[in-house]
């Protein structure tokens, strides 16, 4: 239902003023004959209401009651077959169950994001036939393109269908900016049998560096478990480093001192070999 909205609402105070204006006009002698009086109150008080509403920035807002849903399917390698299915399965039933007068769209992802279909009304979906890059997953990046897909003046939501297994962009300030313009996330598990896990989360590196300066390469890996890895750090496919690291559960951070060599743009990869793994496609990040 329609409702008045006010982007300057301390302007409203100003309609005290029609008070002490018409008990000034009733005080006075009056000129004029009782009907035209009155009239002419009422016009100049609808003159100064009307004003009071401009400088208050009325505004008539529309409630919104259609729904976009985007549903951002994680189609990396790290997902199964059959959690893929899952999730195929998933999109179709929830885009049968969806009202007449709200849309939906899908997009697929890795290391990279594709629409696979356009926000509409059509309850029929079929099988999925994007093919993103599969060695990486970028929530990030898919979250990015689900909001950019949204239509005006409907609802937003974001499904997430994924094993969580990020191993590039950042997610969380994709979710930031979507929940700064009220778009909600849901998010469906993709994750198969859980199992000792590590992945590098990241590798960080400046953006730039002078010839002969000193910096640091930084790797965050995340494991499930406490146990040992190799670390193999590499500059333009040349192997620079390998050591072992103990990992904790959780985040680890290690840290690997580099002096900037020649001109132009150096491509590095860090790669780790846990003792105890169940995926071994997030155990590489490049920077």
């Amino acid at each position: 239902m329609p409702r008045l909205s006010f982007i300057y609402p301390h302007a409203l105070w100003l309609l005290l003023l029609l008070v002490p204006l018409c008990a000034l006009a009733l005080a006075l002698p009056r000129r004029l004959g009782p009907q035209r009086f009155w009239i002419s109150l009422g016009l100049r008080s609808a003159l100064i209401g009307a004003l009071v509403l401009s400088l208050a920035g009325t505004q008539l807002v529309r409630g919104v009651d259609e729904l976009t849903t985007v549903f951002l399917v994680d189609s990396s390698d790290s997902v199964s077959p059959s959690a893929r299915g899952r999730a195929e399965a998933f999109v179709q039933e929830s885009l049968r169950a969806m009202r007449a007068s709200d849309k939906a769209a899908v997009v697929v992802f890795g290391g990279n994001a594709l629409v696979e279909r356009a926000p509409s009304a059509e309850p029929m979906f079929g099988k999925i036939s994007s093919v993103p890059v599969a060695a990486r997953t970028d929530i990030e990046q898919a979250l990015q393109l689900g909001i950019a897909l949204f239509p005006a003046d409907t609802r937003k939501r974001l499904v997430l269908l994924s094993d969580g297994g990020e191993n590039s962009g950042s997610a969380v300030e994709a979710a930031r900016i979507a929940a700064s313009r009220n778009v909600r996330i849901d998010v469906v598990d993709m994750a198969g049998p859980s199992g000792n896990e590590a992945l590098v989360a990241r590798l960080q590196a400046p953006a730039r560096a002078r010839d002969g300066q000193s910096f640091q390469l930084e790797t965050t890996i995340e494991s499930t478990v406490a146990q040992q890895a190799r670390l193999r750090i590499f500059g333009d496919n040349a192997l620079l480093s390998e050591q072992t690291v103990s990992l904790a559960p959780g985040t680890n951070v290690v840290r690997f001192p580099l002096i900037a060599a020649g001109q132009g743009f150096q491509r590095y990869r860090a790669q780790i070999e846990p003792q105890s793994d169940a995926r071994v496609q997030n155990n590489e990040a490049a920077a």
